[in-house]
């Protein structure tokens, strides 16, 4: 017997067979087919509540603040001047290439006239054999003699034709009579004469040619023994040594930061800035002091920058300490222009600038501030500004991927 129909038996419901027919009551059919699955639902719901009356609470967890941490300098306020750098290659102020003016043979060279040798003005670099020009001389000195004779004697000659013509002639005589053409073709050729001597004299002083100037050997074109013809010939490549000088070029928007000397028609010329040039030889670097002595007619049609020329007194001559080389013709070297000074100016690491016009500040608070400041200047790792800032304050360097004005840092230096 099962379960189910022992619950029945003592309920004293009426249990049928399989051979009876069914005639199930009301009572028997909610037993069979509506309370079990009532039950089960409602020991869930009882379940559940159990768990829901008596689970425990999480522990709440305080909330993780991450504070970025920075980098920073002190803002110092400073007077500066605005220098301008540049570079170029030095070059000497006057260039010369000396041809010989006469033919001949070499017959004498200056020990001073070899690659990078030194001269002074005046000096007798080349002397060319001189034996056709000295007969050349001579031999106008001759013809001039003659013609001087001449014209002494067609002067005699002249006046006596005037005492003749006043003595028997009637009338008005005519040149020819008086001899005035005879004269003046006698005068004509002394004058002829003197020029040709004075050519042959001058011929004479070019067979020796003497520097022009204080200055050094570039590079010598002949020798001893060699033929030279006139107006061909190369003799040498020199240039002086008084000056040396180094074209710069500048940009536009860094000339405003220097006093360029310009020329006007009349004549006014602005002050001349102070340059430093400097040049690495070696493990070494050494400078000379200049100045800018002009600026170009013109902007470099290129690059549309203004060409400066930066001048050097004496770049050969010896310095109290002798380790310091000349400055040389063909020599790289890097140019600071004295600038404009400026006054109550921040020189800052160009890494601290942000959105190209404004700096983070870390206040007292270590909150973040942002401060709009103008750029006067700025080169490869400085920039020079002015605006809402002060001494003391603390600039942010770190870049910040999130940025909230008012936001905690944790700032080191």
């Amino acid at each position: 017997m099962s379960q189910w129909e022992e619950i029945l038996r003592k309920l004293n419901l009426k249990i049928y067979s399989m051979n009876e027919p069914k005639q199930n009551s009301f009572l028997t059919n909610f037993l069979i087919y509506v309370l079990p699955p009532i039950a089960v639902l409602g020991l869930s719901v009882f379940a559940v509540s159990m768990l829901v009356v008596f689970k425990k609470e999480p522990a709440e967890q305080p909330l993780a603040r991450i504070v970025p941490t920075v980098e920073y300098i002190v803002a110092q306020s400073e007077d500066v001047t605005l220098d301008v750098l540049s570079q170029g290659t030095v070059t000497a102020r006057t260039n010369t290439l000396l041809f010989s003016e006469v033919s001949g043979i070499v017959e004498e060279i200056s020990p001073a006239l070899l690659d990078g040798g030194f001269f002074e003005k005046g000096d007798l670099l080349v002397k060319i054999e001189d034996t056709e020009y000295r007969a050349a001389v001579a031999n106008a000195r001759s013809t001039l003699a003659q013609t001087e004779l001449l014209y002494e004697q067609e002067k005699a000659l002249a006046e006596q034709a005037v005492i003749d013509w006043e003595q028997i002639g009637d009338g008005e005589p005519t040149p020819l009579v008086l001899r005035e053409p005879q004269l003046n073709k006698a005068m004509a050729d002394v004058e002829a004469a003197q020029m040709a001597l004075q050519w042959a004299e001058r011929n004479l002083e070019r067979t020796q040619i003497y520097a022009p100037y204080d200055g050094r050997v570039q590079q010598k074109f002949i020798d001893l023994g060699q033929s030279v013809a006139a107006k061909q010939s190369q003799i040498a490549s020199i240039y002086s040594v008084d000056f040396a000088e180094v074209v710069l070029p500048i940009r536009l928007s860094e000339a405003a930061f220097i006093e360029l000397p310009e020329a006007y028609l009349n004549g006014a010329i602005s002050d001349k800035p102070k340059v430093m040039l400097t040049a690495d030889l070696g493990s070494n670097q050494f400078s000379w002091e200049g100045y800018i002595d002009r600026t170009g007619g013109t902007l470099d049609a290129q690059t549309r920058q203004i060409l400066a020329v930066a001048t050097v007194k004496d770049p050969y001559a010896k310095t109290e300490t002798l380790d310091k080389p000349p400055l040389k013709v063909g020599m790289f070297v890097n140019a600071r222009i004295v600038g404009r000074p400026v006054n109550s100016v921040f020189v800052l690491p160009r890494r601290a600038l942000r959105n190209e016009s404004e700096v983070y500040i870390v206040n007292d608070e270590n909150r973040l501030e942002l401060r709009t400041i103008e750029r006067i200047k700025q080169d490869v790792e400085t920039v020079i500004v002015r605006g809402d800032l002060e001494s003391g304050e603390r600039i942010v360097l770190t870049p910040l991927e999130i940025v909230v004005e008012g936001m905690e840092l944790n700032p080191e230096s």
